[in-house]
């Protein structure tokens, strides 16, 4: 609990009249209100700023803290003296005792919001590390049609999975999208196809990218990650490890020390990179693949489901097999 002082003012209107004092004395003033702040400094200054903007009293007789809630947003009170900044928005708790020279203040974090650019089956895992992180999966906008396959879980059954969970997220095209205050974005897609929809956003809006640790993954303090980079559950990332930007790492993926991996790559469940190798940009390693040390994949390469890659892989070329042989080259 955090005390704070009522601001002189306040002090000054309950001399003013001594009849209403002794009444207001009696009330108690036991009214609880909560407050949303927006990252910016606050102190006491702003309980006259609350009293001011209509918080009722409590009436003649009623028992302490016995007033229902009010809720009340307050969009900027910059200027109202120190606080300590926060990196997100908090609630506010504020109990006005019957003693009208101190109020006491709880703080609780409000999850920030994320949103996801474009729909895929990986969007599950998006909404599962949200949470697991304590946001709140806000928005999906989509800037494709919906083309579901035959056994594709279409984006309506995933978001009803989150039912009893969070509020089900908005689902908007990009066309009537605009970026709001405290929102962190993320892509959806894990195609190379993501590619030209970060190039679209870029275009619009030049957004910076969140990126999204899963609880359970471990990321060396030696490693660096770019914007937009997502880690799924039980993936562990080496020291020297460097992942560009909007690399997607899947479940239970292991990446080897000092190795690079380039952006708008995707590595997916259960596969293993060696330490110092070199992974090209836009390069996808399949379910269950490894990769041995000191290797070289070229941009746009494909390693196939299993592949166990002993020998470096030229770009835009698919790889399957133990070990891994030439397949096709890709257009």
């Amino acid at each position: 609990m955090l005390a704070a002082q009522c601001p002189a003012a306040l002090n000054r209107r309950q001399t003013a009249a001594s009849g209403q004092t002794r009444e207001k004395s009696r009330i108690g003033f036991s009214s609880l209100l909560l407050a949303e702040l927006t990252r910016t400094r606050a102190s006491a200054a702003w309980i006259e700023l609350l009293n001011a903007a209509g918080v009722p009293s409590g009436r003649p007789g009623q028992a302490e803290g016995r007033n229902p809630p009010i809720l009340l947003d307050v969009r900027s009170m910059a200027g109202c003296g120190p606080m300590r900044p926060t990196h997100c928005t908090r609630k506010i708790t504020c109990v006005f005792t019957a003693n009208w020279n101190k109020a006491l203040l709880t703080t609780v974090p409000t999850p920030r919001r994320l949103v996801i650019f474009g729909a895929s089956n990986i969007v599950s895992d998006l909404f599962d590390c949200a949470l697991a992180n304590g946001l709140v999966p806000a928005t999906v906008v989509l800037h494709l049609a919906e083309s579901a396959g035959e056994r594709d879980l279409p984006l309506a059954a995933r978001i009803a999975a989150l039912n009893g969970l969070c509020a089900p997220p908005l689902v908007e095209t990009l066309e009537a999208f605009h970026p709001a205050a405290d929102e962190l974005y993320i892509l959806g897609p894990t195609t190379p196809t993501r590619e030209n929809l970060a190039a679209e956003l870029e275009r619009r809006f030049a957004l910076r990218y969140h990126t999204l640790i899963h609880p359970s993954a471990y990321v060396s303090p030696l490693a660096r990650l770019g914007e937009g980079v997502f880690i799924g559950a039980n993936s562990v990332i080496a020291p020297g490890a460097h992942l560009d930007d909007h690399v997607f790492v899947n479940r239970g993926v292991t990446i080897g020390h000092d190795t690079h991996v380039g952006s708008y790559s995707r590595i997916q469940p259960g596969a293993a990179l060696g330490g110092l190798s070199r992974i090209g940009r836009g390069v996808t390693i399949a379910i269950g693949a490894t990769v041995l040390e000191r290797l070289l994949v070229g941009d746009g390469a494909f390693i196939g489901a299993g592949a166990v890659v002993t020998e470096d892989v030229p770009g835009k070329t698919l790889v399957t097999g133990n070990p891994a042989k030439f397949k096709k080259q890709l257009t």
